[in-house]
């Protein structure tokens, strides 16, 4: 979409599947989406802590953060 901006992470089942995926989007320049960006870093984090819920291996979510 013209002028919106996003970044999704994955979320992981006990299998390894992805089974959903969550997304931050905005007006373009008005949240930071920088990989190493707070934003991100909390998606990711979310994304991590819910994965391991689902009973998602560790090694699966690994992230480079």
């Amino acid at each position: 979409v013209p002028g919106i901006d996003a970044v999704s992470a994955p979320v992981f089942d006990h299998d390894g599947r992805i089974v959903m995926v969550m997304s931050i989007m905005g007006a373009r320049g008005a949240i930071d989406l920088a990989l190493d960006s707070a934003p991100v870093r909390h998606l990711v984090c979310v994304c991590d802590q819910l994965s391991l819920k689902l009973g998602a291996a560790r090694s699966t979510i690994q992230t480079a953060f």
